[in-house]
């Protein structure tokens, strides 16, 4: 952080701003955080423009990696509306067809943005269990005009164990999975554990259960 103009401007990594730019930064105190995965293509029906929204996935991050996601996360009506309106004027203004993670930051009912993927994500995976399109599949649909489908068949959540694959055996492949309704994937070193359930909180309790098994 920058403590005047003048300390911005002799550091190299200001070089690359604008000499006629400027880039203001302000502390958000909020009370979580959603990604919107927001399909934007042509609607096969219309063969206009379109813009599609899952259903919000709570993340969760301990220094700065995720560990958690449920789909979907509670959010109010008025906090809903001012998400999607957001995840719609930038996808919007990319002019690019395909799905975005639209990440956001919500205060009360307020919503601020926090940036733009369009790669597949690691809470996107979740998608695989809650969803009947996962974020793979509508990736390839929106890209190539067919038809999208972002309904939620089953709330969701997962785990994300750093370094969980050390403890990876059949064994513990086996008391994890013994919890209802989970699956594990090993992704490298790491294990992502997914669980569904009645609700959310009944899922992100299972995916707990289950992922404590790798801890």
């Amino acid at each position: 952080m920058f403590t005047n103009a003048e300390e911005m401007l002799s550091n190299p990594i200001a070089a690359s701003f604008p000499e006629d730019g400027l880039v203001v930064e302000r502390y958000i105190d909020f009370d979580y955080e959603v990604t919107i995965l927001t399909a934007r293509s042509v609607d096969p029906a219309t063969g206009q423009l379109a813009t599609w929204f899952c259903e919000p996935i709570g993340t969760r991050h301990e220094d700065g990696e995720l560990v958690e996601c449920w789909q979907p996360a509670p959010i109010s009506e008025a906090a809903m509306g001012n998400a999607r309106s957001i995840a719609a004027r930038v996808t919007g203004a990319l002019q690019c067809c395909g799905l975005y993670a639209i990440e956001l930051f919500v205060d009360g009912e307020e919503v601020y943005f926090s940036q733009a993927s369009p790669l597949t994500g690691l809470d996107g995976m979740l998608t695989r269990a809650t969803q009947r399109l996962d974020q793979f599949e509508l990736q390839a649909r929106a890209s190539l005009h067919l038809p999208i489908d972002v309904t939620l068949v089953s709330p969701g959540a997962a785990r994300i164990v750093r370094g969980g694959a050390d403890k990876l055996s059949s064994a513990s492949m086996a008391r994890a999975m013994a919890v209802e309704e989970t699956g594990v994937q090993v992704m490298g070193a790491d294990v992502l554990v997914r669980a569904t359930g009645e609700s959310a909180e009944e899922a992100r309790s299972r995916a707990a259960q289950a992922a404590a098994v790798f801890d």
